[in-house]
């Protein structure tokens, strides 16, 4: 079966994003993870995507907690963990998003993005199609059967 860009996009965001864990909790584009303490006054993941990541041109967001920036690995056979001690002094559930932004021609950016927080780079992925608008990457979409 051969996968259009988006498809194959979705596939190596799963790979990049999720490590070796599985992910199965969707949300809305102006929801927040409920386990975040500031959930209510967190504003929604494209929301703060713009507003942090400001100059660039947003491609795909997706709703994340800081525990998921310092759990995110790849590579192997020992892990590459660029975000372990990501936003130090914060709570690990306080919301946050991940944020694909274009990169150059065929590539995008994955920034870890929490409010009032610089952005931390996690990857950049280079391959035909990864330059593509994506909007609200869902978990459940991420996951590969």
């Amino acid at each position: 079966m051969k996968l259009t860009p988006i498809a194959s996009l979705a596939a190596v965001l799963l790979t990049a994003l999720a490590g070796c864990s599985t992910v199965s909790t969707t949300y809305s584009p102006s929801e927040t993870p409920a386990t975040s303490p500031s959930a209510s006054t967190a504003p929604g993941a494209q929301q703060l995507c713009n507003s942090v990541l400001a100059n660039q041109t947003l491609l795909a967001w997706v709703p994340a907690t800081i525990a998921d920036f310092r759990g995110y690995q790849y590579s192997g056979p020992k892990p590459h963990r660029p975000l372990e001690d990501a936003f130090p002094g914060l709570d690990e559930s306080a919301a946050g998003a991940w944020c694909g932004v274009k990169a150059g021609k065929d590539s995008i950016a994955w920034w870890a993005v929490v409010d009032g927080q610089l952005p931390e780079h996690a990857i950049t992925i280079n391959g035909p199609g990864s330059d593509e608008y994506v909007g609200e990457t869902t978990q459940n979409a991420l996951q590969v059967p």
